[in-house]
């Protein structure tokens, strides 16, 4: 079977023993896991992390120490992009 973590960010549907098909509701990052079974009945689990949507950024700044000085962004995003 197939689920995902965490809920909220993608539906599953027309899932299958082999394939599903994930659908968009917010953006994220979310892991995708299925159990699939092979013809003599044994069993594996794999999963695989997807981002979902447009990558969100954070910039924080500009930080002027002084006003003859360069200025600085930092990046506050924890999923490392920049966000704006």
């Amino acid at each position: 079977g197939w689920t995902v973590s965490p809920p909220g960010i993608v539906s599953l549907s027309t899932t299958s023993a082999t394939t599903t098909t994930l659908t968009k509701v917010a953006q994220g990052t979310v892991t995708l896991f299925a159990n699939l079974v092979n013809a003599c009945g044994q069993t594996k689990a794999i999963s695989k992390t997807i981002t979902v949507g447009t990558p969100v950024a954070s910039i924080i700044g500009p930080y002027c120490p002084t006003e003859s000085a360069p200025c600085f962004l930092s990046d506050a995003a924890p999923n490392g992009y920049l966000q704006y």
